[in-house]
């Protein structure tokens, strides 16, 4: 739209990672203090713009834990991260989870 170079990544991209590196750290923070053993995490977040402003944004964070983990605990974590990350406590539109937790043998 702006005739950026495509093969860099832009301004829009750069947000939308940010808000997703913040709730990672947190989330990873708070499975670490609370007994949830993550292997692996990857998110595939995805924003929505409208009129050259972002209206939202959903987060997909795929996550293999291990067998000893409490996935219900790790599904929660989710809501607690996004409260203490303050990336996304100052943007002004909404943010959805869609976590999936696998767990693989210890």
């Amino acid at each position: 739209m702006f005739f950026g170079d495509a093969t860099l990544q832009n301004p829009e991209q750069l947000l939308l990672a940010s808000i997703s590196a913040c709730q990672m750290l947190w989330h990873l923070h708070l499975c670490d203090i609370n007994d949830v053993f993550v292997r692996e995490n990857f998110d595939d977040a995805l924003g929505t713009m409208d009129g050259g402003r972002f209206i939202s944004a959903v987060l997909r964070p795929k996550i293999v834990a291990t067998a000893k983990s409490d996935p219900e605990i790790a599904h929660a974590l989710h809501k607690r991260a996004h409260d203490e990350c303050f990336i996304a406590r100052s943007v002004n539109f909404g943010i959805r989870f869609e976590p999936q937790i696998r767990q693989v043998s210890d």
